[in-house]
């Protein structure tokens, strides 16, 4: 066997074994677990892809042993190598099913796409002096480089009554000071500028008590014509759900966060469901659709997980967030990182199945000062029926 084959089965073997635990990671941050817990999970994942190194190359060199090193047993070498090139090789297998799933076909007529003018002269200006700038220097880094995505939704079913409702959708937030107020007040400025029909936020609005003030300020002038809505995620845990949920409604916004609201707007009735699981529990019990096909059913969600539970409701759009687009998205590969019990599968974008259209968007700020190929979006959902 040449060097250069041995280097490439050496590659694929890495490759395989990091693929694995990167999806042994994605599901630990799926289930709602204890935090330190799931960081400890975290860590033993690390280092099983750097302790793999040295009897992926023993694999690859077609040996058990070198120099004067211990041998390591047959079986390990030669188990935990090809258990890793089938694990590339199931990686390749997934992503190409992924890509060619019926489920991200139909879903959208017109899109475009603006990048959004921040009217500051350096975009660190809306940074946290410190890491958040430094790491906002970065080259490529979209962390403060907003899109703004105007969509047509094409939803199954929809009632005629709803053709051309405008849902301004925001997501992921993550309001803790490492990007400044007004990155979200330009935020809010354009999102007026739109002026939707509804206006919903689906979780992680605010991660840091030090930003309550932030909701009644900026998140207060938020504008709808007919309702703002909203559903907490797993980062509003850490600042005091309960605070943000008093702030949220004091301003005029409806929690639907594990309940069911049937409101009345301009076009007629919606019934508008948050599920907040596995966070906040249990989710809510809907009631069945009348079959009448006049009241537009509409699910918050904050993950995508959460998609069957809308699809088994008969929900005619799902709203969703968290994954945040896998935060970095490599060129052919895509997203490695998604906190999600589906891996890569919803880290953004628009899904459909016979009963439901679901948008997920990459969230409109940012957890980590860091985002590569995978700008934050503040979204225009215009509904079209399918």
């Amino acid at each position: 066997m040449s060097m250069f084959v041995r280097l490439l089965l050496f590659l694929v073997a890495m490759g395989g074994n990091f693929t694995f635990w990167v999806a042994v990671i994605n599901r630990t941050h799926a289930y709602g677990w204890n935090r330190k817990f799931v960081d400890v999970l975290m860590l033993i994942c690390l280092l099983a892809v750097a302790v793999a190194a040295w009897p992926l190359a023993l694999f690859a060199a077609g040996t058990n042993s070198v120099a004067y090193l211990p041998a390591l047993p047959e079986w390990l070498v030669q188990g935990w190598g090809w258990a890793s090139v089938a694990a590339a090789g199931l990686m390749f297998a997934h992503n190409t099913w992924r890509w060619l799933h019926p489920e991200r076909r139909g879903g959208t007529g017109q899109v475009t796409r603006m990048p959004l003018d921040m009217k500051v002269e350096d975009s660190s200006e809306l940074l946290a002096e410190g890491v958040p700038q430094k790491l906002g220097a970065l080259p490529g880094n979209q962390v403060v480089s907003p899109e703004c995505v105007e969509m047509e939704l094409l939803v199954p079913n929809l009632p005629a009554a709803f053709e051309g409702l405008k849902i301004v959708h925001l997501s992921d937030l993550h309001m803790s000071g490492r990007i400044k107020q007004a990155y979200y007040d330009t935020m809010v400025d354009y999102a007026n500028d739109w002026q939707g029909d509804l206006v919903v936020i689906t979780g992680d609005i605010v991660e840091r008590p030090c930003c309550y003030d932030w909701v009644e300020q900026t998140l207060g002038r938020l504008e709808a014509r007919d309702a703002r809505l909203f559903v907490l995620g797993n980062h509003d845990v850490k600042a005091g759900p309960d605070e943000v949920r008093r702030r949220l409604t004091a301003i005029g916004f409806l929690d639907v966060g594990c309940r069911c609201e049937r409101i009345r707007i301009e076009r007629g009735t919606c019934l508008i469901a948050g599920n907040e699981t596995p966070w906040f529990s249990p989710p809510p019990l809907v009631p069945p659709s009348n079959g009448a096909n006049e009241t537009l059913r509409i699910a918050l969600l904050h993950t995508p997980d959460n998609f069957a539970w809308a699809q088994g409701n008969g929900f005619h759009v799902a709203l969703a967030g968290h994954n945040h687009g896998g935060q970095v998205r490599f060129p052919i590969i895509g997203a490695l990182l998604s906190p999600s019990i589906y891996g890569t599968r919803y880290t953004a974008g628009v899904f459909r199945s016979p009963t439901t259209v679901m948008h997920v968007t990459p969230g409109t700020g940012s957890m980590s000062p860091i985002r590569w190929n995978c700008a934050p979006e503040l979204n225009l959902i215009t509904l079209r029926k399918a």
